[in-house]
């Protein structure tokens, strides 16, 4: 939020740069679309950004470099490789779930109901 003069802070008063600085965020569906964008913002001010993917390894690996962030591949459905996923990430100071599963199809082959 801006305070009185008009810089970004966050909801204790600091200022957003020093509020995210040294924070390990990690999004789970950051490689893509509105994770994507949430990394770029983060990584802006300051934070490493850990970026989770399942099927959208490139772009994941594209996001990580341009923001100088991380970048972690895991089938969240998996149970049994959740825990290797977590201990391979380190601290996580912030966690944003932000994964789905997304399949286009034609509007058109979607039938009337």
């Amino acid at each position: 939020m801006p305070d009185e003069n008009g810089s970004k802070t966050s909801g204790k008063g600091l200022p957003m740069n020093d509020f995210f600085n040294g924070k390990r965020i990690l999004i789970t569906g950051g490689a893509q679309r509105v994770g994507a964008y949430m990394a770029e913002f983060f990584a802006g001010f300051g934070a490493t950004v850990l970026i989770h993917a399942n099927k959208s390894i490139e772009q994941a690996q594209t996001l990580a470099r341009k923001i100088n962030g991380e970048y972690y591949f895991c089938d969240l459905e998996k149970i049994d490789t959740l825990e290797n996923f977590f201990n391979r990430l380190g601290r996580v100071d912030v966690l944003i779930n932000n994964a789905s599963c997304y399949e286009t199809a034609p509007l058109a082959d979607e039938s009337a109901k």
